[in-house]
């Protein structure tokens, strides 16, 4: 069931052919912040805690992708060349501060 493993653990179960360096330079190539994405820890935890980890976890990975994404679309737009070392070289600082603050998922 995919819903009940970490996603870097989904991951390489399913692109098990490929050592993580690929799937690191893949994930990358997409603007998905593997440090945010990995971040795991849910083996053993169960119901509402469960239930605020994943929220948590969730909200950092969505503030820390979308610092990326708008980098490269400010970049892009001003008619700049970008590369995905540039893109995470340049936000690295600002992915780090992240606020874990739960409250901006929807429960809807």
């Amino acid at each position: 069931m995919v819903g009940r493993k970490d996603p870097l653990h989904y991951l390489s179960e399913r692109y098990g052919w490929v050592d993580e360096e690929v799937v690191r330079h893949r994930l990358n190539s997409h603007l998905i912040p593997v440090e945010q994405l990995a971040n795991g820890g849910y083996e053993g935890v169960e119901g509402d805690a469960r239930l605020s980890k994943v929220r948590v976890d969730f909200a950092v990975f969505l503030e820390a992708r979308a610092r990326l994404v708008h980098y490269a679309m400010t970049r892009l737009a001003a008619g700049q060349h970008i590369s995905a070392a540039e893109v995470f070289g340049s936000a690295t600082l600002s992915l780090n501060s992240v606020d874990p603050k739960p409250a901006s998922i929807s429960s809807e």
